[in-house]
């Protein structure tokens, strides 16, 4: 073999060495990229799978306000019921008295249906006894009675008597255009000895009426003493047909 021959042998193999590195570096450049996408196949499944746990605990965080919110809140009950959920009942106090009411459900009020079972409580707050004190129990006007005076429908009130357990009839009191309901007490004048508590159980009750349509009242506690007099506290009910 002359010089100008071994030269083009020594060409060709160099030529098919630097091929044959070339292959070797190619699968080894391509398992980088292969390695690198699964790791961010990974990285991407923990990354949704944590997104996906968040999203679910907002969810479960989200549906008890909800729940809370369909039991209390007026938007949401209005959605599904006829009549709006009255808002939590008020509490004041008149002359020295602090006044309470609270209902034993909030169950809406229906004519001639159930009756609404409360509770009023007064105490005197002072350092003396108040003589001549007088509890008026009145129900507000309603959305849901008859054109005019927006009056409570008709209807009837009991109290319970302590002594016998027995439910008495008392005044059902409507407010109307005036003041003269304040003339109505529960219960004849009486005397609040200094730190004393008296508790009343009364019930209300609608009379059938098929005029009475979805609405919105309130049972309003007021109380006169010598000193003043004023409503201390009320509450909120609903009424449906």
């Amino acid at each position: 073999m002359d010089a100008w021959s071994r030269v083009l042998v020594s060409f060709s193999v160099a030529a098919a060495g630097v091929s044959l590195a070339g292959c070797s570096i190619a699968p080894t450049t391509s398992s980088g990229p292969s390695t690198s996408s699964s790791v961010s196949t990974v990285a991407s499944s923990s990354a949704s799978t944590k997104g996906s746990t968040g999203a679910s605990t907002a969810t479960t965080a989200s549906t008890e306000p909800s729940t809370a919110t369909t039991s209390v809140s007026p938007s949401s009950t209005g959605a599904t019921s006829v009549s709006p959920l009255p808002e939590p009942a008020t509490a004041g106090s008149v002359g020295g008295i602090d006044a309470a009411i609270a209902a034993e459900n909030a169950a809406p009020l229906r004519p001639g249906g159930d009756p609404l079972r409360f509770t009023v409580t007064l105490t005197n707050t002072t350092s003396a006894d108040i003589p001549d004190v007088g509890l008026v129990v009145a129900l507000g006007h309603c959305s849901c009675g008859r054109p005019g005076a927006s009056m409570m429908p008709s209807g009837t009130m009991r109290m319970r008597d302590p002594q016998t357990e027995d439910w008495v009839d008392v005044p059902y009191v409507r407010e109307g255009t005036g003041a003269d309901f304040l003339g109505r007490n529960l219960v004849p004048p009486f005397v609040l000895q200094q730190g004393q508590t008296i508790t009343y159980d009364l019930e209300m009750r609608l009379d059938a009426d098929p005029a009475v349509t979805a609405g919105t009242s309130q049972v309003n506690v007021a109380v006169k003493t010598p000193a003043e007099v004023g409503t201390a506290a009320s509450l909120p009910i609903s009424v449906e047909p």
